[in-house]
């Protein structure tokens, strides 16, 4: 009798797995996202996919969760395929761009960062993140141009003046790059005393 139970039971959990619809399993991804079973996440947005290869918030949220796992090539193909069905997510673009920074590929990064700011409200961080790609790739006076975005958007913003008077003092700007040092450090960036000690002087 307990083994008919059993076959019975099982055969009542196979329909109501199958019955899940995408939605239940992004939502079930979801809730394991927020207990940090990151596996599990992957797991029901992955189900959720396969029964509706055009969700792109399944897409999206697996990517974020990769990129949480440090599988930034994983994460940045989920992000493509968001950006596939929909090409002006502009979370997308950024999230595939910083995501981009951390495997080097600093020329794609400015390319997604570019997007996004083409497509979207004006988004300081991004600005403040295709200003750094640009350094990585010696687009010297693009770097500046965005970090002087940032200020503009956010006048307080220390890490800003830092970078923006780096990359003045590699151009020869001595004077304008301490000048924006001096201005990082009575902002309260800790990094720019060292720097002004060395270069300014």
């Amino acid at each position: 009798m307990r083994s008919k139970l059993i076959l019975i039971l099982a055969a009542i959990l196979t329909i109501n797995c199958n019955s899940q619809t995408a939605g239940d399993f992004l939502k079930s991804g979801k809730l394991k996202y927020e207990l940090k079973d990151y596996k599990g996440a992957i797991a029901d947005f992955t189900k959720a996919i396969e029964l509706n290869p055009e969700d792109t918030a399944a897409y999206y949220c697996r990517g974020v969760v990769k990129y949480l796992r440090k599988d930034y090539k994983g994460a940045i193909k989920d992000f493509s395929c968001v950006l596939d069905l929909d090409s002006n997510n502009i979370n997308a673009y950024f999230n595939r761009g910083f995501t981009k920074t951390l495997i080097e590929d600093h020329e794609g990064a400015v390319a997604d960062f570019t997007k996004t700011i083409e497509r979207g409200t004006v988004n300081a961080d991004a600005f403040f993140n295709r200003g750094t790609s640009r350094s990585k790739i010696n687009d010297l006076d693009g770097a500046i141009a965005d970090f002087t975005k940032v200020i503009e958007l956010k006048p307080g913003d220390a890490q800003s003046y830092y970078s923006r008077g780096l990359i003045k003092l590699i151009k020869g700007q001595k004077e304008e790059g301490c000048s924006d040092l001096r201005k990082a450090r009575q902002l309260g960036y800790i990094m720019a005393v060292d720097a002004l000690m060395e270069y300014c002087q």
